[in-house]
């Protein structure tokens, strides 16, 4: 039967083979001409082909590929099991495949710390079931990882597997178990030891009695004069410097017990100005000599309480003015003619009668 509605204009170039068998869903835009078609052609086309193309091809394969390939490989490539202190791990490396270092299967545990600890992992003990020469690395992230640097690794002069390392900080750790060869994998037992971490350097001089427990942070200097008489009460956090000048504002209450070492020189700059309001007690320790140069101006206000003993020697120059208020305790045996004038140039110096 002719078609209903042929194409008004015909093909131009018609294919030259025409295929066989024409198409069941044909496409709505034929595909444009290839630039560059295929070299070699699937003999069999896809049955699922992708409906959104990749513009960038994909790279050349690798050219050493896996010799054992991993019969189910895993979902992540970091898969690890937790392991503590004190644990005997046992396990298998079998068809668990490479995720890092030598393309023999390997198995990832991880550690975790909270404070300094030295680490002794070893498959040479008694009864040990391994059954394949292994190789033991730490590492401070996932081995997988690109950015992840190894910590330690196994000593050499043992046929069996034995590493030790000092962890300083905490944080996680991470242990892989692998073949020591390419091909090399089987059952495998270990133990995880931990321990305090030793001192870096000894005392020369050993306590007598030494601490049961050792300290968890020794100090890196030791004091080298021990103290005569330690504080019963220390401080909890010292002074780093001294202070070097005085305090601003002294303690409201001194102690009572003087020191044992006092200042050995009085202040050399003395106050400029006398205190405004004396002591009323009067000093227990009076000065052993009196004052050398008097004060220019007589106190308005007398002492109420005169020294006991009074001066031996009197005045070398008197006040040119008489005391507004006489002293309380006059002289016993007062002048039998006193003048009624007051001398005008008194004498420098005093009678002797």
């Amino acid at each position: 039967l002719p078609t209903a509605q042929p194409t008004p204009p015909p093909s131009h170039l018609p294919s030259p083979p025409p295929s066989a068998f024409p198409s069941l869903e044909p496409a709505a835009s034929p595909t444009p001409e290839t630039p560059l078609p295929s070299l070699g052609p699937s003999l069999a086309p896809s049955l699922h082909p992708t409906h959104v193309p990749t513009h960038t091809p994909a790279p050349p394969p690798t050219s050493s590929p896996s010799r054992v390939p991993t019969p189910l490989p895993s979902l992540e490539a970091c898969s690890f099991t937790y392991v503590q202190c004190g644990d005997t791990v046992t396990g298998s490396t079998r068809g668990r495949g490479s995720s890092s270092g030598n393309p023999s299967s390997d198995v990832y545990f991880v550690f975790l710390t909270f404070e300094k600890v030295h680490l002794e992992v070893t498959t040479c003990f008694s009864g040990a079931a391994t059954d394949f020469s292994t190789s033991l690395t730490l590492w401070d992230k996932c081995p997988s990882n690109p950015t992840a640097h190894m910590a330690a690794e196994q000593e050499e002069q043992f046929a069996c597997s034995l590493l030790r390392h000092d962890v300083l900080e905490e944080g996680t750790v991470w242990l892989r178990v692998e073949g020591a060869t390419d091909e090399a994998e089987g059952d495998f037992e270990f133990q995880f030891q931990c321990s305090p971490v030793p001192t870096i350097s000894p005392s020369l001089r050993p306590s007598a009695t030494p601490s049961r427990l050792p300290s968890s942070e020794p100090t890196p200097p030791p004091t080298r004069v021990p103290s005569p008489l330690p504080t019963s009460r220390p401080t909890l956090l010292p002074t780093p410097l001294p202070t070097l000048q005085p305090s601003p504002l002294p303690t409201a209450q001194p102690t009572h017990v003087p020191i044992l070492r006092p200042t050995p020189q009085p202040t050399h700059p003395p106050s400029p100005s006398p205190t405004k309001v004396p002591n009323p007690l009067p000093s227990l320790r009076p000065s052993a000599e009196p004052t050398r140069v008097p004060s220019p101006v007589p106190s308005r206000v007398p002492s109420p309480a005169p020294t006991v003993p009074p001066t031996s020697a009197p005045t070398k120059v008197p006040s040119p003015l008489p005391s507004e208020r006489p002293t309380l305790r006059p002289t016993r045996v007062p002048t039998p003619a006193p003048s009624l004038i007051p001398t005008l140039a008194p004498s420098p110096l005093p009678s002797e009668r």
